[in-house]
């Protein structure tokens, strides 16, 4: 007997996309997640900053057809050109397009959490918190926790993240490409606080609705606006290797001579640097390919689980978009509950 007609393992972006659309096709879904439930209140101080995501139009063509588009667009600021800092002071305002075309910057948090609740509102639709999946049997549709419980579905949706339990499933029992490739560069999460006023005029926060960039060569400053007026700052930069590298930067004097030499302009703006700089991690950045996304109509991959891209934010775009394609895609067959799931034609038309 089946517990669910879909099983989703992960509820990001990507896994609880996947399961609103899911559900209202008609099907029975169970998403697992090995977190606690990131909206509850004792884990927000734990969240850290999140980078966070530049919304196109695909993505929020992604969005519109779970009717979650204008939602978005409300707590998210509008982009229409990027603010580029030249080292010489000197700024370039470069628009995206037309003047009514934009990017939307929105908290990857909030953006995760809204998602939650609408695949949480769907009647077909079960969310399972702290049921972190040990290992997966692809045959029998079996996902057996590490508390010892089996869940049982007729297909397994892998949303799972880079380290996906899935994809080496897949990879155990078939034929499987795969490319892991970690690049040279590293990333930390940093931020402009509403309240900081600086008198510099380097960096003007009369473009608070712009995406800021300070490129400086091989390293680069990024700074997305927020509702608040605050921004969400990640520097781009080589985690090993001579100055300017994290491994380089050794102590408090080293952070403030890196944007002292580099982003001078900003600096002033940022009282929190010392602060964020020591709390906030350096994360790697990797690349993840794999072909095909699928085993046979048992189990299918997405978002990072299929493709991790180092460049963050277009990868974030590429999980709402291709949640979308593949259920959209995946709706057009008939499903009894009997008969095997059309996964493999649906999942490989994705790479058109």
């Amino acid at each position: 007997m089946m517990d669910a007609d879909v099983v989703v393992i992960g509820a990001g972006l990507s896994g609880c996309l996947v399961a609103v659309f899911l559900a209202r096709q008609g099907r029975q879904v169970v998403i697992l997640e090995g977190r606690e439930d990131p909206r509850s209140t004792h884990r927000l101080g734990l969240l850290g900053r999140s980078i966070n995501l530049a919304l196109s139009t695909r993505a929020l063509t992604a969005l519109h057809a779970a009717e979650l588009d204008q939602k978005v667009r409300q707590m998210a600021v509008p982009m229409y050109a990027r603010c580029v800092h030249l080292p010489s002071g000197e700024i370039q305002v470069q628009p995206y397009g037309r003047p009514d075309q934009c990017l939307w910057s929105v908290s990857r948090h909030a953006l995760n959490a809204l998602l939650l609740h609408a695949a949480e509102g769907e009647p077909g639709v079960e969310l399972r918190f702290r049921s972190k999946v040990d290992h997966v049997e692809l045959e029998r549709g079996e996902a057996f926790l590490e508390s010892g419980e089996c869940i049982r579905s007729r297909l397994m949706v892998g949303a799972d993240g880079i380290w996906s339990r899935v994809r080496a499933a897949i990879s155990r029992h078939g034929r499987l490409d795969f490319h892991q490739r970690y690049i040279d560069a590293a990333y930390k999460e940093l931020r402009i606080p509403r309240s900081a006023e600086g008198s510099g005029s380097g960096f003007r926060l009369s473009h608070p609705e712009c995406l800021h960039i300070w490129p400086r060569h091989r390293f680069m400053l990024i700074a997305l606006p927020n509702l608040d007026g605050s921004f969400s700052c990640t520097l781009f930069m080589d985690l090993l290797g001579p100055w300017p590298s994290f491994e380089a930067v050794q102590s408090e004097a080293d952070v403030l001579r890196l944007f002292h030499e580099n982003f001078p302009d900003v600096l002033e703006r940022m009282p929190e640097l010392l602060t964020d700089w020591a709390i906030n991690p350096t994360t790697n950045l990797l690349t993840v390919k794999c072909r095909p996304y699928h085993y046979h109509d048992r189990a299918v991959l997405v978002g990072d689980a299929a493709h991790a891209l180092g460049e963050q934010w277009r990868g974030r775009k590429n999980r709402v978009s291709s949640s979308r394609e593949l259920t959209v895609k995946y709706g057009q067959f008939p499903f009894t509950g009997k008969e095997s799931m059309p996964v493999s034609k649906t999942a490989e038309s994705l790479r058109s």
